[in-house]
Parts: C-alpha cells; structure tokens; sequence
C-alpha cells in the first residue's frame, strides 16, 4: 500500500512495503528542497543538485490551491514523479489523504486508475492523530494554512453528521498567529517556511486588519463547538476534553491559548484538553482495522 497525503504545501509519502517514508513540496518548478520536482518545458524532469544547474528555464506551478485542484496536468505530472522516479513502482493500492472539501479528486481517481492502479481511496488526513488515541470518544481539529477540518468520533466511529470543513479559518489563523508577538515557527516545514519557498505569495496576502484575524479565530472556535454539539449529549464534555489537533498550525505557539481564550469569550460550557495527534502515515493500515475509514466521494 502507498499512502499520499496530498497537501497545498507539502505532500508526505509513505511506503508500507518497504517503510520508506519522505515529504516534497507540492509544486512543479524550483524549490529549495533537495528532492524537489522541476519540470522543464515539459519534458524534461531534474532533481535536486541536477535542477539547480537548469533553473533558469523554470517557473513554479502549484497544483493545488485552498483545498482545489487548480492544474490537472500540473498535479498528475506530479503524482507520476512520486510514483515513477521516487517509489519506482506502480502500487495495487493506493490511498490519498485529503480534506473533504478537495475538489478535483473524481477526476484524480480515474487518471490513476488509468495508470493502471487497481484500488484508489480518498480519506481525512485527520484521522490519523486518532490512532493514536485510545479513548472511543473525541474530537478531531486538524488545522492547516490551507483549511480547517473538525469531525467527532463516538464509540470508536466517525460521525459522518459531524463532519466540518472550511478553507477560510485556517489560512487566516496562520497568518495571525504567526504575525502575534508570542509566536515562533519551530520546524522549517511550518506555514511561514511553505509561504516563503513554495507559495510564492507577496505581500499582499498579508492579513493587516484586525478584525479579520478575531473573526478567523472565532470562526474556529464556532466550528469545534458545534462539532463538539454532534456528539451526544452525555459525551460531550468527554470529547471536549479530548481535542485531538493536528496540522502545521500545532507547530506554532500560542494555539492552545488563544482557542481557549475566544471559548471562554463565546461562553462555550466545554473545558478543552489539547491533544496533539500523531500522524504518522504508516498508521493507515490500522483505519482498516479500527473500521474508522471514510471514503470521499465528489
């Protein structure tokens, strides 16, 4: 089985059989990565060491944008350089972790079903934290700066009604926490990082009004609580005290804070226990098991 959790950003990429796991920047072009993808005139493909020499003649494409296939030969381009050049080998089955509100996935899935592939199945990258996580009742925030998914699981089963998802709250929650005084960026591949090599945005993404960032924070905080409303009433203060978080944003300080903080505002009767997931890929196999797996359909 090869899983690929296919991000604006950042696509993560792991082998079952052989255990070999790696992450590359979501783009066709120059990046700053040492296992970058260039394509040149689209022909000719360079990695690494080799590209830096042909960078002249490369401009950078994003496949996917907010959640939304933007360009399909970009993206399948892409996939085939993951596929062909890194894993060298054509899986049997194949599993895409993406958000529910990705467009574009039909379409995905019949191109590699083209290519020969047997089994392609779409699922929530949230769900992976969850594995980790013993208790049969919790909630899922999965917080990227592309968007913002939440569901609840209940006796070990996702609650298909509980399911939240935007492409507003998370972008605009980057931006904001990264902009606050208390703010750090810990790891290279976090949001500030992705929007300075990968991106390419200027300056007038930037988030300059305030109350546009409140209003990213509340919207947040409206979503968890009525994720937290879908679970029945007698295990709600359970699956509060249960928020299992994952994403980019958890790399930034003063999440926690601040979400408590605008809970507190709203007058939410939920006490929030942070939990931060782990979402290692090779874990899939166990969805299976646990029967948690949702497959998306467009």
């Amino acid at each position: 089985m090869i899983i690929i959790d296919l991000g604006n950003a950042l696509t993560k990429v792991h082998d079952t059989k052989t255990n070999l796991s790696f992450e590359v920047p979501t783009v066709i072009g120059h990046t700053t990565q040492p296992r970058a993808l260039l394509n040149v005139d689209a022909k000719r493909l360079f990695i690494g060491q080799e590209a830096l020499k042909n960078r002249a003649f490369i401009t950078i494409q994003r496949p996917i944008q907010f959640n939304r296939v933007v360009d399909s030969e970009a993206l399948v381009v892409f996939l085939r350089h993951i596929l062909y050049f890194e894993l060298k080998q054509l899986p049997d089955h194949l599993v895409i972790l993406v958000h529910a509100s990705f467009t574009g996935h039909a379409a995905l899935q019949q191109t590699l079903k083209d290519l020969k592939i047997k089994r392609v199945q779409f699922a929530l990258p949230g769900m992976l934290p969850l594995l980790r996580n013993s208790s049969p009742v919790a909630i899922s925030l999965d917080v990227s700066d592309s968007g913002c998914e939440t569901f609840a699981v209940y006796n070990g089963t996702i609650l298909q009604e509980s399911l939240l998802t935007t492409d507003f709250a998370g972008r605009l929650l980057s931006e904001r926490l990264l902009q606050s005084s208390g703010a750090v960026c810990n790891s290279e591949s976090d949001f500030l990082h992705l929007q300075e090599h990968f991106y390419g945005l200027k300056n007038d993404y930037k988030i300059q009004n305030s109350a546009v960032q409140n209003l990213a924070e509340e919207f947040l905080v409206q979503q968890i609580i009525k994720t937290i409303l879908a679970v029945p009433l007698a295990s709600r203060a359970r699956a509060a005290k249960n928020l299992v978080i994952s994403g980019g944003i958890t790399k930034i300080e003063g999440f926690e804070a601040i979400i408590i903080k605008k809970m507190q505002e709203a007058k939410a009767p939920y006490t929030l226990n942070f939990v931060k997931g782990d979402g290692e890929l090779k874990k899939v196999e166990q969805m299976f098991e646990k029967g948690t797996w949702i497959e998306l359909q467009e």
